[in-house]
């Protein structure tokens, strides 16, 4: 895995490649570090292939940064770490909730950088309403998760419904938190940005395939559903896993991208 603070993938390169390019984005107040396994799983199935987990502006290595407030500004975040990427014609983005947003909006900006979209357990401000792209009852949690970084074990279990208490998962990602620490503004400001998020809608393109979890009790999965159907896009279902699908079943996720790039 090629993380997005190492000179391969923050320095331009001159020459291009003919290898695949998997882009990882994570949601709202996650970093690289939250990908699991994933990333693991992709290096070894396309072993001579690049795997690039980003960060969103104000998250991981730009924790320290300001996040913006409008979902065009992280495309162009997105933009620029991908120009700095060797250049291929066989780029794919994977995106998580918010993550997938910001690659959505992406694609309608930059379309001609990725062939193809997985958006997981994701949501459209104009498909569906607030209370379905995330559930009521974890507004206090989502809302003290700055100030407080042992409530990462508590997100933990309300995102994956079977690594929900892994220890080790946990620690890691209360780790994380302390590292690298989300400014509470850049939380707030990328809540509002996902809340106004309503990237254009193009359909028939051929690139987008959704991946939701049936059990997603953070997100309801109505969100995918309208989403593919609105985009006309494949979608996969998972039928136990929760909000966080990479985490709780990586291996299913990886043979949807294979199945999908084969």
């Amino acid at each position: 895995m090629i993380p997005n603070d190492t000179p391969s993938s923050s320095s331009p390169e001159v020459s291009g490649t003919a290898k695949k390019q998997f882009i990882l984005l994570r949601g709202l107040c996650r970093d690289a570090g939250h990908w699991g396994v994933l990333p693991n799983h992709l290096e070894k199935h396309f072993s001579e292939d690049e795997v690039h987990c980003l960060d969103l502006p104000g998250n991981g290595i730009f924790h320290e940064h300001l996040s913006p407030v409008k979902i065009d500004d992280y495309a162009e975040h997105l933009n620029e770490l991908i120009q700095n990427l060797a250049h291929s014609d066989n780029r794919y983005f994977i995106g998580v909730s918010f993550g997938a947003m910001v690659g959505l909006q992406y694609r309608n900006q930059f379309s001609s950088e990725i062939k193809k979209f997985f958006l997981i357990n994701t949501s459209h401000g104009g498909l569906s309403p607030f209370w379905q792209r995330m559930k009521f009852k974890y507004y206090p949690l989502i809302l003290s998760l700055p100030l407080i970084p042992s409530l990462e074990k508590k997100l933990l279990d309300v995102v994956c419904n079977l690594n929900g208490k892994n220890e080790a998962t946990a620690n890691k990602w209360q780790k994380i938190r302390k590292q690298r620490p989300v400014r509470p503004l850049s939380f707030i400001k990328q809540l509002r940005a996902a809340a106004a998020a309503k990237p254009e809608l193009i359909v028939n393109q051929d690139d987008l395939i959704i991946l939701s979890s049936i059990q997603d009790r953070f997100v309801s999965p109505q969100c995918s559903k309208i989403l593919a159907k609105t985009l006309k896009a494949p979608m996969e279902t998972h039928d136990t896993a929760g909000h966080d699908l990479p985490e709780d079943a990586p291996e299913w996720t990886l043979q949807q991208i294979v199945e999908y790039l084969a």
